[in-house]
């Protein structure tokens, strides 16, 4: 049983991370990233941003390497927000996206630069636009040509997140990575670890890109069907996010048109900013048959078109406030339960105590959580017809909790 757990177990670490969509607070309100993580030095925690002001010179630094067609590519919700101009976008980059690690042109990633170069480490530090000075002044002039992770991997560079102490890409991760269709860098790197200790104690391990949401698609290589809440349970399913305690995100699903079997599920985000008030943008995870809303937005973003509500949040349980049974105030509540406007109605496989919310949330005490735990949340639609919907959401913590809810939506 155990090969076959740790055979699913790289579908997960590889195939459930790679859609992965993250989704921070940038200093100006607006989401950091909603599209697959190749920003290798975006940031994943804002509170670690340190935003300046940007001199004229920086500005003008800056403008020779913007190129605003694949800042719109990285960024659509930024499009979204703030239009298509070249003003708009260009403004952005130099007061928020630089120092939130965004990139702004395909050519140029500034961890890469200072992994490769000593000089223009040193001369950056930890700070990511003088690495962007750096290269306009010197590595420019002197036709410097390791500035992108592939050209660092060639060169047998292991490169280093400016942002991401933990991101580490040597010539081997970033070979599988390409293999795998994947630039998440550090779920690679986890896979092959764990491969590497399994190969050493004589087990026959398999590294796998499963992103498919069709199940039959990933059986004749990976058996899954272990029910003792093993990681195996979570292969299948496309990844959201990965939250850490303390932090969530909603899923919603909306319904296509009336007679129409189409249903879209996407990672909501609802931002507050002085200029435009609440926002919520949206990631597309997955849909079904004829749905035709855009990544970005839904089909019909109104209260009616909305079939389930389902927050995922990781709550200390000493801040719960709720009904019996109590759990002990060190370990950590999983909120999945769903939230109108239509009512899904959740079958529960779970790993730990249920408790409810005081607001009707469903909780799942994990015992062995704590502050360092993460939770890596997966998606899949299971069947749709005009009559009904049913779709699962997976939870896999860093510590082996899993958790699996499969919703069913009867529409009226």
């Amino acid at each position: 049983m155990y090969k076959k757990v740790f055979k699913s177990l790289f579908a997960v670490t590889t195939g459930l991370m790679i859609a992965a969509g993250l989704v921070v607070m940038g200093g100006n309100g607006i989401p950091a990233n909603q599209v697959e993580a190749s920003d290798l030095t975006l940031v994943a925690d804002v509170s670690k941003v340190t935003y300046r002001a940007t001199t004229a010179e920086e500005v003008a630094i800056l403008k020779k390497l913007f190129d605003v067609e694949y800042y719109k590519a990285q960024n659509p919700e930024l499009v979204d927000l703030l239009g298509g101009s070249y003003k708009a976008l260009f403004d952005h980059f130099c007061k928020y996206g630089v120092y939130e690690g965004r990139t702004c042109n395909a050519n140029f990633d500034p961890s890469a630069y200072v992994s490769a170069y000593s000089d223009a480490k040193e001369a950056a530090k930890n700070d990511v636009l003088k690495a962007y000075i750096h290269y306009v002044n010197v590595g420019l002039t002197e036709g410097r040509t390791l500035t992108t992770v592939e050209a660092c991997a060639k060169e047998k560079i292991t490169v280093r997140s400016m942002i991401d102490n933990n991101i580490v890409i040597t010539p081997e991760v970033y070979e599988t990575a390409v293999k795998l269709g994947t630039t998440d860098y550090k779920a690679v790197t986890k896979a092959i670890e764990i491969a590497k200790q399994q190969a050493a104690a004589g087990n026959t391990v398999v590294i796998t890109n499963n992103t498919s949401n069709n199940d039959s698609d990933s059986s004749d290589d990976l058996d899954d069907s272990d029910d003792s809440g093993s990681a195996g349970s979570l292969v299948g399913y496309t990844h959201v996010r990965t939250i850490s305690v303390g932090g969530g995100f909603d899923i919603i699903v909306f319904r296509e048109a009336v007679g129409v079997n189409g249903y879209g599920a996407y990672n909501a985000v609802t931002t507050s900013t002085p200029e435009s008030g609440n926002v919520t943008t949206y990631a597309l995870i997955s849909k079904t048959g004829d749905y035709t809303g855009t990544d970005t937005q839904p089909s019909d973003d109104s209260y009616e078109a909305r079939v389930a509500y389902i927050p995922v949040y990781a709550y200390p349980a000493s801040d719960f406030s709720g009904t019996t049974p109590s759990v002990p105030n060190d370990s950590v509540l999983i909120s999945t339960g769903d939230v109108g406007p239509t009512s899904a109605t959740p079958s529960h496989n779970t790993e730990g105590t249920e408790v409810t919310a005081s607001t009707g949330e469903k909780m799942i005490e994990d015992s062995n959580g704590d502050d360092s735990t993460t939770y890596d949340v997966g998606f899949k639609f299971n069947d749709s017809s005009e009559d009904s919907v049913s779709f699962s959401v997976g939870i896999e913590g860093s510590d082996g909790f899993i958790l699996e809810d499969e919703y069913t939506v009867d529409n009226e």
